[in-house]
């Protein structure tokens, strides 16, 4: 997410494996260059992915300026319309039943706006 893709073959590519996979594809520019050979591969090998596609730029013109139109999902892919879920390791924990998140107040703390002792 977020990166410039420039002069590329296959911007981005998932290699057509054998399962189905989900993919977020957010906020990249793919920029064609000098060695790009076709533009239209920003999404290459992409047969049994379902992609979310938001925020992307293509840039075909190779022409020193920044510019471009969104590029559709290609190269055998599906189009979802909402983004995955995050990987797990990127989730907060699971909170117990039995833990109540609190904020107490200090006496100081109590003068302050915005401050308050009930939980969140």
């Amino acid at each position: 997410m977020g990166n410039v893709v420039y002069d590329y073959q296959g911007g981005y590519t998932a290699g057509n494996s054998g399962g189905t996979f989900q993919r977020d594809v957010a906020d990249n520019a793919f920029i064609a260059g000098p060695v790009t050979g076709a533009p239209s591969n920003a999404y290459d090998q992409m047969a049994h992915q379902q992609v979310w596609n938001s925020g992307n730029i293509r840039d075909r013109g190779a022409d020193g300026r920044l510019g471009g139109t969104a590029p559709g999902v290609g190269a055998g892919a599906t189009a979802r319309s909402t983004p995955g879920r995050p990987p797990a390791h990127r989730r907060a924990p699971p909170r117990a039943a039995h833990e109540t998140p609190t904020r107490t107040t200090s006496p100081r703390s109590a003068t302050r706006p915005g401050t308050r002792s009930t939980p969140w």
